[in-house]
């Protein structure tokens, strides 16, 4: 679903079905017991218990949720059976039902057939959100399309711009791409944002040090080697990058 479409109309559905079940409990305990793990397994997917933005909509975090699912759909099937004389309405439903999930998955493969087709059918879906642009950017990436992925990158930063993953990995693409100023640029502008010592920036800093060292600017190389050092003591590259840097400083 588009993550802005996410609204509090199916938490107020979810929680009308879960009452009435809970006030049929002694009639249909299973049924019950069945909808209050698909809820608990649902959770990350419907935004209340979330570790990180991504996983509000994320279809594959409906795969354990989904046993429930079969479960209640194998009771309604079976208390059918009880209710009629023959066994085809049962059998008739069952094989429907088996008919509609072969024809979804048939067509959601070719959503999964990699990274890129992935992720172009999250941005076709949610055109607006960063997120979806990065994703996308990334598996370009990391299929070698680094042009492509520097396009993608500055879609993403224009819809965040205080997004510092998507800086720093706008920053990498140029570094990789061999083109160290306009690298050296978004890492910059990526530090000026960052007000501590964040998860990877010494590698940020690091990454700033080697470009100051091929400029032969040997004091900044330094002074950004040392706030690699701040960020993380023993960051082994930003240690040896001091000891090669002393024979031009001194």
């Amino acid at each position: 679903p588009n993550l802005e479409s996410l609204t509090v109309w199916p938490l107020f559905g979810i929680f009308l079905i879960t009452a009435l079940l809970f006030i049929r409990l002694s009639h249909t305990p299973i049924l019950f017991v069945a909808w209050s793990l698909f809820i608990v397994f649902l959770l990350p997917t419907l935004g209340i218990v979330s570790f990180n933005q991504v996983y509000a909509g994320a279809d594959r975090f409906t795969y354990i949720a989904a046993i429930s699912v079969y479960v209640l759909i194998s009771i309604s099937l079976l208390k059918i059976n009880n209710y009629v004389k023959t066994k085809k309405p049962a059998l008739s439903t069952t094989a429907l039902v088996l008919i509609i999930c072969f024809m979804l998955t048939r067509q959601q493969i070719p959503v999964w057939q990699n990274g890129i087709r992935l992720w172009q059918h999250i941005v076709a879906t949610n055109p607006t959100h960063f997120l979806a642009y990065q994703g996308l950017a990334l598996a370009y990436f990391n299929n070698g399309n680094v042009l492509k992925a520097i396009e993608l990158f500055k879609q993403n930063i224009a819809l965040n711009e205080d997004c510092l993953d998507c800086l720093n990995n706008l920053a990498h693409a140029y570094f990789q791409l061999g083109q160290k100023d306009k690298a050296l640029e978004y890492f910059k502008i990526m530090v000026q944002k960052s007000d501590q010592c964040l998860a990877g920036l010494e590698t940020v800093f690091y990454n700033m040090a080697l470009i100051y060292e091929e400029k032969q600017d040997y004091v900044q190389a330094q002074a950004f080697a040392e706030h690699a050092l701040a960020c993380q003591t023993h960051y082994q590259p930003a240690q040896q990058l001091q000891q090669r840097l002393q024979q031009f400083i001194q």
